[in-house]
């Protein structure tokens, strides 16, 4: 992926996996050159706490990448498509991480055949995926889970305390059980 490929897919991977701190590795004025030229395919701004909308962006990025790499509409990516698609995520991975390139990504002692044929198989086990399966690890996974057969990294910070459902509101002497009231994680947002 070069030039206004290499902008298009920093756009799609900052959507489906925002950066960390909010800010685009895209530098302004190459986003201004692409726009300029008229070729990119930007998603459409979502409003503050708009979830739904959220999701639908990051579901039709999803299908634009698809597309992309799906340009004949097959509906399936072979083998040596995933294998490319993966290759211009670990360009993409390092130009988001600073690197000048996928190789300084891989970690030490990696064989990059071995890790690839593992990245595959996050998506399929038949060496070809469909929209669904594509959808789903991209749905799935977070961005260093996704490339972490090449990175080496294995440990992801996950937070095994989360209570979606306040359970003290719970009967415990046979009452009738009320409905659950859901915590209310609005006043989160910023």
């Amino acid at each position: 992926m070069g030039g206004a490929h290499s902008v298009q897919g920093l756009i799609w991977m900052e959507t489906i996996f925002p950066p960390d701190d909010g800010q685009s590795v895209v530098p302004a004025d190459k986003l201004a050159k692409e726009r300029a030229k008229g070729k990119l395919k930007e998603p459409e701004k979502v409003p503050k706490g708009g979830d739904e909308d959220l999701d639908s962006q990051i579901d039709a990025v999803i299908k634009d990448v698809f597309q992309y790499y799906d340009p004949k509409n097959t509906g399936i990516l072979k083998k040596d498509v995933l294998k490319k698609f993966f290759s211009d995520s670990l360009e993409l991975y390092a130009l988001r991480k600073h690197l000048k390139s996928s190789k300084e990504v891989l970690a030490s002692g990696v064989n990059y055949a071995k890790a690839m044929e593992e990245a595959i198989r996050k998506i399929t086990s038949n060496d070809q995926a469909t929209m669904k399966e594509f959808e789903d690890f991209l749905n799935l996974y977070d961005i260093d889970e996704a490339l972490s057969s090449f990175t080496a990294q294995s440990e992801f910070a996950v937070s095994g305390d989360v209570q979606l459902v306040d359970t003290s509101q719970f009967v415990t002497d046979g009452a009738a059980p009320s409905k659950p009231k859901y915590r209310d994680y609005g006043s989160l947002e910023n």
